[in-house]
């Protein structure tokens, strides 16, 4: 257990180790390209406290070096319910009572399989063995969801707003008009519920901002303002948007 190899440690002596690291250590470790456990006790003493930008840039340097821009991991919550350490700060340390479930190498291995395939466009996933109603139930519903794609609504006008919402884009009057992503999804809900009463509690509840925060209603009062300066003609007089007083806001199809 790490725990246990934790023990072996004398850390009255690293601690003296890790202060008598010197200048000259932290750039002898800064220069090399695969540090050892000394490099990295003279990266944590206190003479490398000058040197945190250098260590920042090379962190970074390495990270993107190794994994990207962008760091895509696949770590199910179970597999820390294999941990046996007992770590204070981690909520799944083998002290705390709480119910596990650990899975085989052949179910972490199925599971990943499953993860993947959706990833890479898969519409659905059937595990071996499995039973023949069960795969042709599922054949059927796959064969009724692509009857229905081409059914579907992919462009949505009304008083002369046009949303073509496969390419995300909103024309008025045949002119790109340029939204942002809340005013995009705002006016998509208005104009999904067309001369329908919508309350600030409705409008609230499907929209949030781009960072995936709930907006609260001075917010919609702002985000309504700047949408119909930007698809009425005399924002100052609203045709399309709508205030119905006590009662919210409305997409009003009469032009």
């Amino acid at each position: 257990m790490f725990s246990e190899e934790l023990e072996k440690i004398d850390w009255e002596e690293t601690t003296k180790t890790i202060y008598s690291k010197t200048e000259s250590d932290v750039l002898r470790a800064l220069g090399k390209e695969h540090c050892d456990v000394d490099d990295l006790m003279a990266l944590i003493s206190p003479a490398a406290a000058k040197y945190l930008e250098p260590m920042a840039q090379l962190s970074k340097k390495y990270t993107e070096e190794r994994f990207g821009k962008t760091i895509s991991m696949f770590i199910p919550l179970y597999i820390t319910n294999s941990c046996t350490n007992s770590c204070v700060y981690c909520g799944f340390h083998i002290s705390n009572p709480m119910a596990r479930t650990i899975l085989t190498p052949e179910q972490i291995e199925d599971e990943y399989t499953q993860v993947t395939s959706f990833d890479e466009q898969a519409d659905d996933y059937i595990t071996k063995p499995f039973k023949l109603a069960i795969f042709l139930s599922r054949l059927n519903a796959l064969l009724r969801r692509s009857e229905n794609f081409n059914t579907e609504v992919t462009e949505l006008t009304s008083n002369d707003i046009s949303i073509r919402l496969l390419k995300g884009e909103v024309y008025k009057q045949g002119k790109l008009l340029e939204l942002t992503a809340s005013e995009y999804k705002l006016l998509c809900f208005f104009m999904e519920n067309p001369d329908q009463v919508l309350s600030a509690e409705q409008i609230l509840g499907k929209l949030w901002d781009c960072n995936e925060n709930y907006i609260d209603n001075n917010s919609l009062t702002v985000y309504i303002r700047r949408l119909r300066t930007k698809i009425e003609d005399n924002p100052g007089e609203p045709k399309r948007i709508v205030t119905v007083r006590g009662m919210g806001y409305k997409w009003n199809t009469v032009d």
